[in-house]
């Protein structure tokens, strides 16, 4: 994955280009795979590090060990992993149907499976941030009782290098609109003002999730 990632920051437009034909399946599937890995890790080291108390757990019992969690725990691993993926369909719905009435070229396929590419500075911020949290949550001590988890969860991401990994991640999220752009650019072969307004939501969106949600 080297490669195409050195590829794609030397020059994203003549990456797109050259990948609108035969945009490949694999890679982008990996991509949002990493991107979710570093929550639903985050989502496990916190978990694994709290006190299950009276939640409902879920077991599983053998001859050589057992495991038991929290059900919720499943639950939110499941949304932890699985958001991105739904991110990715909704945004490349968004930059095709918003560039449909300037576009010349450039099916819905290119664009869904090209804007996987897009997630590249969220995996690699995610994967910063994933390590930061296991250093925080190493320096913070863990709860006794289930009655501190949330305390305790609060403090593993108060801490100073959390806080910086997430600066790093607000600077990804920019990179990643800009891929977006000159994908839409690239693969709709529209003008910059219509690529701009293709993303738009997409930004929107992000920038509400920052200091609104």
């Amino acid at each position: 994955m080297a490669a195409p990632v050195s590829a794609l920051v030397r020059s994203p437009a003549a990456f797109f280009s050259s990948r609108m034909e035969r945009p490949g399946h694999i890679l982008p599937v990996l991509i949002l795979s990493l991107t979710g890995a570093s929550t639903l890790g985050a989502q496990l080291l916190l978990a694994s590090m709290s006190v299950i108390g009276e939640r409902l757990t879920l077991s599983y019992v053998s001859t050589a060990f057992q495991i038991e969690i929290p059900a919720i725990t499943v639950a939110g691993a499941l949304v932890s992993f699985g958001h991105v993926f739904l991110y990715w369909l909704v945004f490349a719905a968004s930059f095709y149907l918003l560039s449909l009435p300037f576009a010349s070229t450039g099916t819905f396929s290119s664009v869904f499976w090209l804007s996987a590419w897009g997630f590249v500075p969220w995996a690699l911020a995610g994967v910063l941030w994933l390590g930061a949290m296991i250093v925080s949550a190493a320096s913070v001590p863990p709860p006794a009782t289930a009655a501190g988890n949330s305390a305790f969860v609060a403090q593993v991401q108060a801490t100073q290098i959390v806080e910086t990994s997430l600066l790093v991640d607000h600077l990804a999220t920019a990179w990643s609109l800009g891929l977006w752009a000159v994908l839409v650019r690239t693969v709709r072969d529209v003008r910059w003002w219509q690529a701009a307004f293709a993303v738009a939501p997409v930004a929107a969106f992000e920038i509400a999730k920052v200091f609104v949600l």
